[in-house]
């Protein structure tokens, strides 16, 4: 039953395994699942620790990211649903599910989503700052500023 006599609905059923997950397998330090919703899409953060951060980048058909850089860390992306644009330092190249691309540090870089289907990507970043403060914006479609 839903609405204001709901007695249980699947985000609670998520959010109670994830809390449950993390309390019992991750090491103690580690962040707790969050989602950041975007204009393109949305991000999950699954581990974030000293050094090193886990996301999932959930990208709306037609989404892009920001032409951007990081000045402090690298990037590893794993397609695993859908098809990627990626643009590094003004290469374009596609990336079909199961593939990977690695975006060195300091790279001007854009993931992109061309299809008419939701593109997932597993994002590992690797260095010292792992925040949003690490973004230099040279473009952006969505009128975002760095």
């Amino acid at each position: 039953v839903g609405g204001e006599n709901k007695i249980n609905s699947s985000s609670w059923l998520i959010k109670n395994f994830t809390d449950s997950f993390i309390e019992s397998y991750l090491p103690k330090g580690l962040s707790k699942v969050s989602t950041i919703q975007a204009p393109w899409g949305h991000h999950t953060a699954f581990i974030d620790d000293k050094g090193f951060k886990v996301k999932q980048l959930n990208v709306n058909p037609g989404g892009k990211l920001s032409l951007q850089k990081h000045e402090h860390r690298s990037e590893h992306w794993v397609v695993v649903r859908g098809q990627a644009t990626v643009e590094i330092d003004s290469k374009i190249s596609l990336v079909n599910t199961g593939e990977y691309v690695f975006i060195p540090l300091h790279s001007i870089h854009r993931l992109s989503n061309e299809h008419t289907e939701e593109l997932i990507v597993i994002e590992v970043q690797c260095g010292e700052i792992l925040e949003e403060s690490d973004i230099t914006r040279y473009e952006d479609y969505y009128g975002r500023e760095s």
